[in-house]
């Protein structure tokens, strides 16, 4: 499925890759739809040619020279991430921060959305044999929890409270109770990932078409949790989480604003907020999550909650703009 315009998709077809030095191809098994691709191809963010995906399962089909490991036929998810390795970031054990940096599904020729594609065999985190590639996927909006919440002042928290109860809201959730929260609540409309997000260790879920959040929380709270993650990407829920953390509380904006706001920084300053942001993951953090996710915690069966073919992917985009009741829609390519 290639980008061609704004909003527009196409199936086309591409020659399979041969993989070079250190490289291997991977036969995508299953690719999950996430937040940011929906903005990628609604916007035409990463231009015409671009094959979107950045959640992807699949098998090894063939290695580069001088590979040795993985193995032909593993199944495993790939880390999107590709650093250059020689920048002050990489040098300096940040690759995350690589300016240089390629990412599959972000841009190239390469992504979750096409049947093949090359990575460097490093990437390549090997499941078990007989793994379900769908819900293999959900490692890596995982591992961007596991990556959210790790921070000091996060292993200290015993109460928090997630906007949203999407994939990274959910995510986010888990990693918090794993991290030791005891008390977790989560702000969400739609059904299912309400009822998800009490499976996943919710105390309470509230939904703001209904209750008044604000007053619910100082009620239960009545200084404040200690963490509030927001994952929505809403001014609203932006302010929201300033207003309602505790005095020496953290703040933790997970969600995307691609819009301004304002904020008047002394209220943060009166109550010493710690406020953090995050993007994606690291190669050890997805390693952690896809972990969690084979030893069946969370259980991500009932969170991919469609599974569509490669044509469907457009459908399936404009039914998730839309508000659609899906927590997670994953792709599975045909002929497996």
């Amino acid at each position: 499925a290639v980008q061609h315009a704004p909003g527009e998709l196409r199936l086309e077809e591409r020659p399979v890759p041969e993989p070079g030095p250190g490289d291997i191809l991977v036969r995508v098994r299953a690719a999950g739809i996430c937040g940011s691709d929906l903005h990628f191809s609604k916007y035409a963010v990463y231009g015409a040619g671009a094959i979107l995906g950045h959640e992807i399962a699949g098998e090894v089909a063939a290695l580069g020279e001088g590979v040795e490991h993985p193995r032909p036929g593993q199944i495993g998810v790939v880390y999107a991430g590709i650093p250059c390795g020689g920048c002050p970031e990489c040098r300096g054990g940040l690759p995350h921060y690589c300016q240089g940096a390629r990412s599959l599904g972000t841009g190239g020729p390469f992504g979750g959305l096409g049947e093949y594609l090359l990575t460097p065999a490093d990437n390549f985190l090997v499941a078990p044999e007989g793994s379900d590639p769908a819900l293999l996927t959900w490692s890596e909006p995982l591992a961007n929890g596991i990556r959210c919440l790790d921070h000091p002042e996060v292993r200290e928290a015993r109460s928090a409270l997630v906007f949203g109860g999407g994939p990274i809201g959910l995510s986010c959730l888990f990693a918090a109770r794993q991290a030791g929260v005891e008390r977790a609540w989560l702000v969400e409309g739609r059904p299912r990932r309400r009822q998800a997000a009490g499976a996943l260790g919710a105390e309470r879920v509230l939904d703001p078409s209904g209750d008044d959040v604000e007053a619910a929380v100082r009620d239960a709270f009545p200084h404040g949790p200690d963490l509030i993650v927001e994952a929505v990407g809403l001014p609203e829920t932006i302010h929201s989480s300033f207003r309602l953390a505790r005095p020496g509380g953290s703040v933790l904006l997970m969600g995307v604003c691609i819009g301004k706001i304002e904020v008047l920084p002394v209220s943060w300053m009166l109550k010493e907020l710690t406020i953090r942001s995050s993007l994606g993951c690291a190669r050890g953090e997805q390693r952690q999550a896809l972990a969690w996710v084979v030893a069946g915690a969370p259980d991500a069966g009932p969170l991919v909650t469609r599974r569509v073919g490669l044509d469907e992917v457009p459908g399936a985009m404009k039914g998730l703009e839309g508000g659609a009741d899906e927590i997670k829609v994953v792709v599975e390519h045909d002929g497996r």
